[in-house]
């Protein structure tokens, strides 16, 4: 199984060393900044630095977003990532 996973509320800090270290976290996002839903969404995050966060996004594939949209679509679903080990 999975018994290293765990549910945590990360900085964007935080989150861009995780995949710096090759984990792929899974976080949760509000659509509502992004594309103007109001819907929840979990996507992969790939890649992350101070300025960008590319994420697998199972709607729209591949995504690159700002990281002040990023932090603000991420905060309002309260910072959630989930990181799956074995």
């Amino acid at each position: 199984g999975f018994v290293g996973t765990r549910k945590h509320t990360l900085s964007l800090s935080e989150l861009v060393r995780l995949v710096a270290e090759g984990k792929y976290p899974v976080v949760l996002l509000s659509l509502k900044p992004i594309d103007g839903i109001r819907e929840t969404h979990a996507v992969v995050v790939v890649a992350a630095d101070d300025e960008t966060v590319t994420v697998l996004d199972p709607m729209k594939g591949e995504r690159t977003l700002a990281a002040a949209v990023f932090r603000m679509a991420w905060a309002l679903r309260e910072s959630v990532a989930i990181i799956v080990s074995r």
